[in-house]
């Protein structure tokens, strides 16, 4: 059994390719051989795209950070009750999810004290993972 991507729609006009809008009614053409057709009648919904998960280990997140930095975040933790407890959390998880706000919120904190250049927490959070760094 062949299924074909021409689309027969209600009206009767052929579509090569997929239907592309919610909602639309289309017949699929399925081919079963020896000038056997059957024509499927549907309504096209869109598919759900589940976005991959950004996990990364906790040693690739630290490893996003270079040793002066996460030099001076320990450093500064001593004295900093947010940048403390943002390192126990980070210590205390499974992975780190670079998409979770409260890691957004800590890596650009970390920036707003100085801890980390300028642009860095961007990097930190939105760089692409490698198969190396893959939680």
């Amino acid at each position: 059994m062949n299924e074909y991507n021409q689309i027969l729609d209600i009206n009767g006009e052929w579509v090569v390719g997929d239907p592309t809008e919610e909602g639309q009614r289309f017949r699929k053409v399925i081919d079963f051989g020896n000038d056997k057709k059957a024509f499927v009648e549907s309504t096209y919904t869109i598919p759900q795209v589940i976005p991959e998960k950004r996990h990364i280990t906790k040693l690739a997140f630290k490893q996003r950070m270079t040793a002066n930095e996460r030099i001076a975040i320990r450093t500064a933790s001593e004295s900093d009750p947010i940048i403390f407890d943002f390192l126990d959390l980070v210590s205390d998880a499974t992975y780190i999810d670079l998409d979770r706000q409260d890691t957004i919120d800590g890596v650009n904190y970390l920036e707003s004290q100085g801890h980390l250049a300028v642009g860095r927490a961007n990097e930190i959070i939105t760089n692409e993972i490698s198969n190396e760094e893959k939680a």
